[in-house]
């Protein structure tokens, strides 16, 4: 209870308190916004205040989270049902079927919630890396005009040619 009522006093002025301080720019740290992002979906792109990131890598890898553990008890019914027929029976069959059915979809999702992870990490990574970048960028550079020109020429022996001039 007590704890609950100092967090309720002192969170507040914590928030105005670093509200207030004009002075110091925030930066993201980038190996807190990796860490975050390994342990919790999403929360190293709400740490970067890239907020519409966030649902993308909650719904991924909620996704593939769901998904496999759906795969993973579709396959421990197969084997249930496996176990109640003789090895030599169609029902056996048909449940082993399924239950190789199920682990490749199972195991294919473990995959795909790797890849999300990875992703999500490396995104929450860079981003991190880079906040604030489009702020730091000096004016852009103006590329030249290219000319092309052509014009004719009389060299020393007499022999009349054309030239061909290209400025960068």
């Amino acid at each position: 209870m007590k704890k609950s009522i100092v967090l309720i006093i002192f969170l507040p002025l914590i928030l105005f308190s670093a509200e207030n301080d004009s002075v110091k720019v925030w930066k993201p740290n980038p190996a807190l916004a990796a860490g975050l992002s390994l342990a919790i979906p999403g929360a190293g792109q709400i740490y970067n205040r890239s907020y519409f990131k966030a649902p993308i890598a909650i719904g991924l890898e909620g996704y593939a989270i769901w998904r496999s553990i759906s795969a993973n008890s579709e396959m421990n019914d197969a084997e249930n049902r496996g176990k109640h027929y003789p090895p030599s029976s169609e029902e056996f069959e048909i449940a082993k079927s399924d239950w190789k059915s199920a682990r490749e979809t199972r195991n294919i999702h473990l995959w795909v919630l790797v890849g999300a992870v990875l992703l999500s990490t490396i995104d929450a990574y860079v981003d991190a890396h880079l906040y604030g970048w489009e702020k730091e960028m000096a004016d852009p550079i103006e590329p030249k005009r290219t000319s092309l020109e052509f014009s004719p020429y009389l060299d020393s022996t007499g022999n009349i040619g054309l030239a061909l001039t290209l400025n960068f």
